[in-house]
């Protein structure tokens, strides 16, 4: 398999369908691609969903266009049913590791939910994986996004939600950087360089900072 694209959630509704949609129009051929979906909603004996279908309707959006897995985080004392708290925290490392381990190819992507992404992008993902290295891609939040088909349609960008490292990058190519500009909402690497690393610390969990911490140990 040439690449796993892991998707990330803890929303009731995180619009997966945007995500596939573009990566569909873009990649023109999923049949190297494992999608997996890593779904807080889908956590055993979690009070507020009914997996199955939730299962139904998210493998409905993939529609048999690629391998697709649907997982919920791996056991974790910080969520779930296993958790040691009171209440469910923030485990974005043990999100990322369950993708991880299951991941059958040979370049990892890692996005977040609520995202669509531009033009190119996949272009990026193509180039990382052909030569082998880290790409740290950035983000904008927006309000009021609509989307059709994979392709964005309208929003509101009040500047609120830019990626602080903007100014970092470049609209006209591949930039230099360094591991501290990776986050977790859009990356790509080799997979064999994230298992050497041991992946996400999952001493994040609760706290953060998993993700640029990762970038700076690869």
């Amino acid at each position: 398999m040439d690449y796993t694209v892991a998707y990330f959630t803890n929303r009731r509704e995180p619009h997966f369908e945007w995500f596939v949609e573009a990566l569909a129009a873009q990649s023109g051929d999923l049949s190297e691609t494992q999608l997996v979906l890593v779904d807080y909603w889908l956590a055993p004996g979690h009070p507020h969903t009914k997996p199955e279908g939730r299962r139904e309707a998210m493998a409905a959006i993939v529609d048999g266009r690629c391998g697709f897995l649907h997982v919920a985080p791996k056991p974790t004392p910080w969520q779930g049913a296993h958790r040691q708290t009171s209440r469910d925290w923030f485990a974005a490392s043990n999100a990322r590791n369950t993708a991880l381990i299951v991941a059958d190819g040979r370049t990892f992507v890692g996005v977040d939910d609520l995202s669509v992404p531009l033009p190119g992008w996949w272009d990026q993902v193509r180039h990382a994986a052909v030569h082998g290295y880290l790409a740290m891609g950035a983000y904008k939040k927006v309000r009021g996004l609509t989307v059709h088909r994979g392709k964005v349609l309208t929003f509101v960008d009040d500047g609120n939600g830019n990626d602080s490292r903007w100014g970092t990058g470049s609209d006209g190519g591949i930039m230099q950087a360094p591991g501290s500009n990776l986050y977790g909402c859009n990356f790509a690497l080799p997979l064999t360089a994230a298992l050497d690393v041991d992946g996400f610390d999952e001493y994040c969990d609760r706290i953060g900072a998993e993700d640029y911490d990762f970038g700076l140990r690869l």
